[in-house]
């Protein structure tokens, strides 16, 4: 990954924290495009090393998926939320801050995008992307899915002491 751009589309959660960690760490360049961070997800420490790298950046900017090499959203809403009633009106909040940053056709074909398109699933298409995005012949979305299920199973083989 050293020297490629990485583009996260969002609320700043766990699966960005991850993805500044590992991408950091292996050399990417990893620009975080998000209104607002999920107070549960914030990492001072994660995003002190991050700052330290000279490889990370936080922007509302969109334009900055012009040259990225990969675009990569996730739900504006935990998963444990998404449905509670308890949670709605954040939900509506949340979707009024992020529509913004949906990740969609138009966006790619407004700033000239070529960029991997990449979502950790499930999706909720309308909200964080659309289906012309999930569908989008840059979309490696189906791809990273597969991969994940392999990496499981070798974990569950690892684990049953069977590898």
């Amino acid at each position: 990954l050293k020297g490629k751009k990485v583009v996260w589309l969002g609320i700043a959660n766990n699966v960005s924290n991850s993805l500044v960690g590992v991408c950091t760490k292996l050399g990417a360049k990893v620009t975080l495009c998000i209104p607002e961070k999920d107070p549960d997800a914030v990492d001072p420490q994660l995003e002190a090393e991050a700052n330290k790298s000279g490889l990370y950046d936080e922007t509302t900017d969109l334009s900055v998926i012009k040259d990225a090499d990969f675009v990569y959203t996730d739900t504006w809403i935990n998963m444990e939320f998404i449905i509670d009633p308890n949670f709605a009106a954040e939900k509506e909040r949340r979707i009024r801050a992020f529509m913004p940053f949906q990740l969609n056709k138009s966006l790619l074909d407004k700033y000239n995008c070529r960029a991997k398109l990449m979502h950790c699933m499930p999706c909720h298409i309308g909200y964080e992307i659309t289906r012309d995005a999930v569908d989008h012949p840059n979309s490696i979305i189906f791809d990273q899915a597969e991969n994940r299920l392999h990496l499981q199973k070798s974990v569950i083989l690892k684990l049953l002491g069977t590898f």
